[in-house]
C-alpha cells in the first residue's frame, strides 16, 4: 500500500539542496548536498543519497520503496520571477486541459479589496512551456488513485512522435503520471 512507503521532499536552493525522507512509521531524516546549477539533477539525487546514508540505506533502496517525491526549487522560482532563461520544458498532461497554462485564470480570493479590484488589469507571466510542447495524454485515474493506460514507453513515444522535440532535446518533461 502507498502508506507503507517513504515520502521524499527535495528543495533546491542557490547554495544547498535539502532532502527529507519520511518513513512509513513517521520517522524522518534530512540530507544536504551542494547545489550545482548546471546539473540540478545531481544535486537532487545527492541530497536524497545523503539522507538515505543516514538511514543506512542506498539511494536505490530508498527510491524503490518511495510512493511520492515532491520537489521545490528556489532556483526555479527565481528563474520565473526574473524571467531568466531556463531549461527547455515540455508538459504531458491529461487530454482536454492542455491550454490551462496559457489561459492563466487569476484568483483574487483572500486578497484585500484594494488589490483584488485591480487583478483584471494585471499582466500574465510568460508561460514556462510553449504551446507546441504541451501534449495531452489519454489517461484515467482509478478509484485507488492508480493511473491506467499510461506507461513510460507511451510517454516517450508521444514525446518523440510530436515532431517538435525529442527526449534528448528537451531537458524536462513535466507531469507524466505513470
Amino acid at each position: 500500500m502507498q502508506n507503507e512507503k517513504n515520502i521524499i521532499y527535495v528543495d533546491t536552493g542557490g547554495t544547498f539542496t535539502d532532502a527529507v525522507i519520511v518513513q512509513p512509521n513517521g520517522i524522518f531524516v534530512v540530507g544536504k548536498a551542494s547545489t550545482d546549477e548546471e546539473a540540478l539533477e545531481n544535486s537532487f539525487l545527492n541530497a536524497i543519497e545523503d539522507a538515505a546514508e543516514k538511514l543506512g540505506k542506498s539511494l536505490q533502496e530508498v527510491l524503490t520503496h518511495t510512493a511520492q517525491v515532491g520537489y521545490g526549487t528556489t532556483v526555479g522560482t527565481n528563474m520565473i520571477v526574473s524571467e531568466a532563461p531556463g531549461p527547455k520544458l515540455g508538459l504531458l498532461t491529461t487530454r482536454g486541459v492542455e491550454d490551462r497554462l496559457h489561459i492563466g485564470r487569476l484568483r483574487s480570493a483572500g486578497l484585500p479589496k484594494n488589490i483584488a479590484m485591480h487583478m483584471i488589469a494585471a499582466g500574465y507571466p510568460k508561460p514556462l512551456v510553449p504551446k507546441p510542447l504541451i501534449k495531452g495524454i489519454r489517461e484515467r485515474i482509478e478509484l485507488n488513485t492508480s493511473s491506467t493506460d499510461l506507461t513510460w514507453d507511451k510517454c516517450t513515444t508521444l514525446i518523440e512522435s510530436s515532431g517538435y522535440v525529442t527526449i534528448d532535446d528537451t531537458e524536462v518533461y513535466l507531469d507524466c503520471p505513470f
